[in-house]
């Protein structure tokens, strides 16, 4: 496992380093044909709970990644969507390639509801896409919300790679 910023992602440095443990994850899992799609894709990734945009910014205009973000609290911009997850995704199904999360099941900032969150993020993703997520909140029933577990490092801030299967 990498050794992910434990800080939020405010700079583009601080988007750099968390993008490079998530290519490197999925290197390691054996799914880096992924990302190399992700290039190639629009949309391919959304980053759900992307709070200021950061690292949406960086992998369009670094990586090259046509990156979509939704947040409650989003001010808004063309790449981003003011949204609830609990309200459901304004994406139609079977969108994206990789859905990224980070802290939003932290009870204090968004409340979200967990079976809502997964049902979502299963709708929007394709069949064989990849939902990566770090959060010391995650509820341990994630395993039973239609997701192959691909690593599982809950106990070790929160890592988690689950994959939608058919």
């Amino acid at each position: 496992m990498r050794d992910y910023p434990h800080d939020l992602t405010n700079t583009p440095e601080d988007a750099a380093a968390l993008w490079g443990c998530v290519q490197q994850d999925l290197q390691d899992l054996g799914k880096g044909e992924i990302l190399r799609a992700a290039q190639a894709e629009i949309p391919a990734l959304l980053d759900l709970g992307c709070g200021r945009g950061t690292l949406v910014r960086y992998l369009r205009e670094k990586v090259g990644i046509c990156a979509l973000g939704a947040d409650r609290r989003s001010d808004g911009g063309q790449w981003f969507f003011r949204r609830d997850t609990n309200e459901g995704l304004p994406f139609a199904d079977d969108t994206f390639l990789i859905v990224y999360s980070r802290g939003i099941f932290d009870p204090n900032l968004y409340g979200n509801q967990p079976e809502s969150v997964f049902r979502e993020v299963r709708r929007v993703l394709r069949v064989g896409g990849l939902y990566v997520l770090h959060d010391g909140n995650l509820p341990m029933y994630r395993d039973q919300m239609g997701f192959q577990v691909l690593r599982d490092s809950i106990l070790d801030m929160g890592e988690v790679v689950l994959e939608k299967t058919a």
